[in-house]
């Protein structure tokens, strides 16, 4: 995934979002986060899920003010952090403090998320059609095919995961639980729940990616 210094810089002065919709920095203690992001630069997850509960609130709360809908509100946070922990090592504390970091991250990806959505909003009730069209209608062998390899293709990834991240993921996916009751049958708090998620569907995603 490649990233640019300030990701959808170019699309800011077309959606412009209020300066008072910013989080402020000094919601949390400047000291703790940066300590925090030494850390996670260093590969520490446990790190990374405590950065995660200390700033994931400011975040959706900024995501939420710029695209109104929760789901894609969660997702472009799941994104920025996803993205934090890739290029963690490129933080410069000179440059800006880590909220700051992280807010800039999110707002970027917010407001490509709420381009993207309004382009496809004259496109919706269409596609939405042609998916209940092709819903209603059995499939035939060879989309049956293609679907049992690409489920076998998940399990395979899926089991070549970090055990923490594959049991986590199973779980979720196989068993319906929710965060909380992971959280609760593992026995370790719910950050640690989450970021083993987010880890575990980003390596996910890479290597389905890698075998397209």
């Amino acid at each position: 995934m490649e990233e640019s210094n300030t990701p959808g810089e170019s699309v800011s002065q077309s959606v412009p979002v209020p300066a008072s919709d910013l989080p402020q920095v000094s919601s949390h203690p400047h000291a703790h986060l940066t300590a925090l992001m030494e850390r996670v630069r260093a590969g520490n997850v446990p790190a990374f899920g405590e950065l995660y509960d200390a700033t994931s609130d400011v975040l959706h709360g900024l995501a939420m003010r710029i695209l109104k809908v929760d789901c894609d509100a969660q997702e472009v946070v799941l994104d920025a952090y996803t993205r934090a922990w890739r290029l963690a090592s490129d933080f410069d504390e000179r440059r800006g403090s880590v909220l700051a970091w992280l807010t800039i991250m999110t707002r970027s990806l917010a407001i490509d998320r709420l381009r993207s959505n309004q382009s496809r909003g004259a496109k919706l009730n269409e596609a939405l059609d042609e998916r209940r069209s092709m819903a209603s209608e059995a499939p035939g062998p060879e989309e049956a095919t293609i679907e049992a390899e690409r489920s076998a293709q998940v399990r395979r990834v899926l089991h070549e995961l970090p055990q923490e991240q594959q049991e986590v993921l199973a779980l979720a996916y196989f068993q319906g639980l929710s965060q909380s009751e992971i959280a609760a049958q593992l026995g370790i708090p719910l950050g640690t729940v989450k970021t083993r998620a987010r880890l575990g569907m980003a390596n996910m995603r890479d290597s389905l990616e890698e075998l397209r």
